[in-house]
């Protein structure tokens, strides 16, 4: 079996030595979204579990040296695209601690899966929108894959593999929550265009 397998390469690798380190894989502060997104005054409220936002990943790769283990926290890595994508699309956008009522649009992130294959990041995830009424607006289930690095990592080792898993985890979450922007403002009956210039 492969868990088999790494459990003797590592426990070799030990034994002759090697060092056995574990890599947190840190971010640069989300920026807000480069694509031309219009501000529009609906109200938004977000709602995420807090063992969402404290959710991590860990795992091995041979290319980067099995004795590794790189950690991602991407919960909160989730968490800051959301707060950040939302606030720039909606001027009247606030986080709740509890799920939300009452405005617009009362999104909640449902469940988020993440995992690593391939020198890639891979993201699920589940949500959910009702409006100021109760009724739901949306339900909808994304799924991608970020950008792959394994050549990089092939050529780099160690030395590249958190830089991939950063770039490939912030791509899939980037065209997460474009999507869900588009589809909120869809469910909304807005679209976030800019208006046409006045002749």
């Amino acid at each position: 079996m492969k868990i088999d397998r790494i459990a003797t390469v590592l426990a070799l690798s030990l034994l002759l030595g090697l060092p056995a380190c574990t890599h947190n894989v840190t971010f640069h502060p989300v920026q807000p979204p480069a694509e031309n997104i219009r501000q529009t005054d609906e109200s938004v409220k977000l709602y995420m579990r807090p063992e969402l936002v404290e959710a991590s990943h860990s795992f091995r790769s041979a290319l980067s040296g099995i004795a590794n283990k790189w950690v991602v926290d991407y919960g909160a890595r989730a968490h800051e695209f959301a707060v950040q994508y939302l606030s720039a699309a909606f001027t009247d956008f606030e986080e709740v601690a509890e799920p939300g009522t009452g405005a617009d649009a009362n999104l909640e992130i449902e469940h988020l899966y993440y995992t690593v294959s391939g020198h890639a990041a891979h993201v699920t995830m589940d949500v959910t929108a009702n409006d100021a009424t109760g009724s739901e607006l949306m339900s909808e289930h994304y799924q991608t894959r970020g950008w792959r690095g394994t050549g990089v990592v092939l050529l780099t080792g160690a030395f590249g593999q958190k830089g991939v898993i950063r770039s490939s985890t912030d791509q899939a979450f980037k065209e997460i929550f474009l999507k869900i922007i588009d589809d909120l403002r869809a469910a909304m009956g807005t679209d976030g265009e800019a208006p046409e210039p006045a002749d």
